[in-house]
């Protein structure tokens, strides 16, 4: 048996959809953010780690 909705219901349904489907856009711009974050994050560690290489202490050769 189908149940059909008031009015009110009916817009409130049409409301909870639009806003779930704002959330999932948000979400996905948040999770599109997070993922080029970790880019910019794994591109400074390696600039870090590299100053760090050339700032080191170099083994000498003179034996």
């Amino acid at each position: 048996m189908a149940q059909t909705l008031s009015p009110l219901e009916q817009q409130l349904a049409r409301q909870l959809e639009k806003l779930t489907a704002e959330q999932a856009c948000r979400i996905q711009d948040l999770e599109d953010r997070v993922a080029e974050l970790e880019k910019e994050r794994k591109a400074m560690r390696r600039m870090l780690d590299f100053f760090d290489a050339l700032n080191s202490p170099q083994p000498s050769s003179d034996g």
